[in-house]
C-alpha cells in the first residue's frame, strides 16, 4: 500500500498546489511528505515535481505519472466502495429518485421506520414529476411509472396499475347524476396532464369500452394537487389507488363507477423500483426493497 499512498500524496499535492498542503491533507508532516515524494521519484526513475518557494510544477514525466496515478486511485477507491457495499450488513448512503406523488404518499412515511431498522444506512430521497426518469449513475434506486426494458436493469413491482374515479360526497350531492362514463361530460373533471397531452379517460367493463374527453376547472401534473382539490369539492378525479387509500377509507373521497376499470389515456402503468443488475446487489438496496415490500404487503394496490 506504500506505493498507493505515495501516488495519493502526489495527486493531492498537484491539486492543492503545494506538497506541504497535500501532505497535511493526508496527515503527514512536511518532512514526511518530502520523504514520500523522494521515494516515489526513485521508483519512477526521475523527477516528478519541480518545486520553488512560490509554485509547484509537474515535469513531463510527472504529468504522465500524475495522469495515470489519478486513474489508478479512482479504480482503487471504486473497488473499496464496492467491497463496503457488498458486505452482509447494509450501510452507506442510499440515493433514491422517486415519482413525486408516490414518494410523498408511500415512501416518506416509512423513512423513520427504515432508519430505526437500518441505522447504518442514510437515505437521500429526491422527488421528480417526470413520467419516465432514467436511472442516472448518481442514483442507486429509481421508483418510476412502468418498467424500463434494458437488460442491464432489474425491476421490482411496488404498486398495481389500478386507478380510482372519485370525488367528495359534497361535490356528488350537488352534481348531475353519474351512472355511466358518458355522464362525465357534465361534470367538473380534475385531470392529470403532462405537457400537451389531451385529457382523456378510458373505461372498460367486460367487452364494453369507452374513451371520454374530460374538461374541468383544474389540470395538473401533480396527483397530490388533484387529490387535494377533489377533497375540497372542486370536482371529480381519476388517480392511482395507492394515492387514495386513506381518503377512501375515511370517506373524504367516494369511489364512482366502481364497476368500470378506468385510467388516464397515457398513464396505465404500475409503479416499479429499478436498480442496476449486478452479481451482488449492495445490501442497502436489498434491505430497502425488502422493507418496502413488507410495509406494503396486504394493501389492495400492492397485492392486486
Amino acid at each position: 500500500m506504500d506505493r498507493i499512498d505515495d501516488m495519493r500524496l502526489l495527486v493531492e499535492a498537484v491539486e492543492l498546489g503545494s506538497l506541504a498542503r497535500g501532505g497535511r491533507q493526508l496527515g503527514l508532516s512536511p518532512a514526511s511528505a518530502s520523504r514520500r515524494l523522494k521515494r516515489l521519484e526513485e521508483h519512477a526513475g526521475g523527477r516528478l515535481l519541480e518545486r520553488t518557494t512560490r509554485q509547484l510544477r509537474l515535469t513531463d514525466l510527472g504529468s504522465e505519472y500524475y495522469r495515470r496515478a489519478k486513474d489508478i486511485l479512482a479504480r482503487v477507491d471504486e473497488l473499496d466502495r464496492l467491497v463496503v457495499e457488498r458486505g452482509d450488513e447494509p450501510g452507506g448512503t442510499l440515493r433514491v429518485l422517486s415519482r413525486r406523488s408516490f414518494g410523498l404518499a408511500q415512501i416518506a412515511p416509512l423513512l423513520a421506520g427504515f432508519g430505526r431498522e437500518q441505522p447504518a444506512v442514510s437515505v437521500e430521497l429526491t422527488l421528480t414529476e417526470a413520467p419516465d426518469p432514467l436511472l442516472a449513475e448518481s442514483i442507486d434506486l429509481l421508483i418510476r411509472l412502468d418498467a424500463p426494458q434494458e437488460k442491464s436493469l432489474v425491476t421490482r413491482r411496488l404498486a398495481s396499475r389500478r386507478r380510482v374515479l372519485c370525488a367528495s360526497a359534497d361535490y356528488l350531492a350537488g352534481a348531475p347524476p353519474l351512472e355511466r362514463p358518458e355522464d362525465l361530460q357534465h361534470h367538473a373533471c380534475l385531470a392529470y396532464r403532462f405537457a400537451y397531452e389531451r385529457s382523456e379517460w378510458r373505461f372498460r367493463r367486460g367487452d364494453a369500452a369507452l374513451d371520454v374527453l374530460v374538461d374541468g376547472p383544474l389540470e395538473s401534473n401533480s396527483g397530490e394537487v388533484l387529490r387535494r382539490a377533489a377533497r375540497g369539492g372542486l370536482g371529480i378525479t381519476l388517480l392511482p389507488a395507492w394515492l387514495l387509500d386513506a381518503d377512501l377509507e375515511s370517506g373524504e373521497l367516494v369511489e364512482c363507477l366502481a364497476a368500470w376499470t378506468a385510467w388516464p389515456a397515457f398513464y396505465d402503468g404500475e409503479i416499479h423500483a429499478v436498480h442496476r443488475r449486478a452479481d451482488v446487489v449492495p445490501a442497502r438496496i436489498t434491505a430497502f426493497l425488502a422493507f418496502l415490500e413488507s410495509a406494503f404487503a396486504g394493501r389492495a394496490w400492492f397485492d392486486d
